[in-house]
């Protein structure tokens, strides 16, 4: 089981706030061994943002986190826009083998952090999991019968 930092608790807070522009939190384990945000790993840039700090800072490590998706349901006559959080457990290429077992014991914990911001959750190993392809069908895969028209991955569809 993982242990976090009091601040991911915080960075949860301000990612689940309609009002705030936190899109994404990314947590790695820190020198303490506790899942710490990361350096960059609170902000506004969406999915896209997400896969440059996974790309660029975390190839030997371990990280969870969550991401918003704006799902856009345009019917003509009404239109519908929802806040849906896909959270990733990221096991980096560079990341040795035993730990990469231990992820399997840590996932709950890394799941039950972001439960509250969740609509689904995936598994990360290279950054390519992550386009809107993949995501779609996994948000897709996760939601009801009533399915959106879109997903808006850069997030720049608001509310009226």
């Amino acid at each position: 089981m993982a242990t976090f930092s009091p601040t991911v608790d915080a960075a949860v807070a301000n990612l689940a706030n309609p009002t705030s522009p936190v899109q994404f939190v990314i947590c790695a384990f820190n020198e303490n061994n506790q899942m710490d945000v990361v350096e960059g790993g609170e902000g506004s840039g969406g999915v896209k943002e997400v896969c440059e700090i996974l790309d660029s800072k975390l190839q030997d490590k371990v990280a969870t986190g969550s991401f918003l998706v704006t799902a856009v349901d345009d019917r003509g006559n009404t239109k519908s826009i929802r806040d849906k959080y896909v959270q990733f457990i990221w096991v980096g290429p560079k990341v040795g083998i035993i730990n990469k077992a231990k992820v399997v014991s840590q996932s709950g914990s890394f799941k039950e952090k972001f439960f509250s911001v969740t609509s689904c959750s995936v598994q990360v190993r290279d950054v390519g999991d992550l386009s809107e392809k993949s995501l779609e069908r996994a948000l897709r895969s996760c939601g009801g019968s009533h399915q959106p028209t879109s997903y808006d991955f850069a997030n720049r569809t608001k509310r009226d």
